[in-house]
């Protein structure tokens, strides 16, 4: 799985993609790769490490509902949505 993600990264996208905001390309991401989270959570659930799982089901819940992360809309030049303002004013929506 991990030379799919490089591919798609560094063969199949251009660098000028990474930091561009574009639904249709977070979406692509989602489902192409969503899958990835399912199986972090399997290997954390087998380290048995529980901070580390809990970081990772984190992840994953902001991931299904924004499909991307907005803690990195700022720092990217990404505009962020009503919902996802409202989300990062939630206590504990930062780790």
């Amino acid at each position: 799985m991990q030379s799919h993600v490089l591919d798609f990264w560094f063969k199949e996208l251009e660098p000028r993609q990474w930091w561009e905001k574009n639904h249709q390309l977070d979406l692509m991401i989602q489902t192409r790769f969503g899958t990835l989270h399912q199986q972090a959570i399997k290997l954390f659930e087998a380290l048995g490490n529980a901070n580390s799982l809990e970081f990772e089901r984190k992840h994953k819940v902001i991931i299904d509902r924004f499909v991307r992360y907005p803690h990195r809309n700022r720092i990217l030049g990404r505009i962020s949505t009503d919902e996802e303002i409202a989300f990062l004013k939630e206590p504990d929506s930062s780790f």
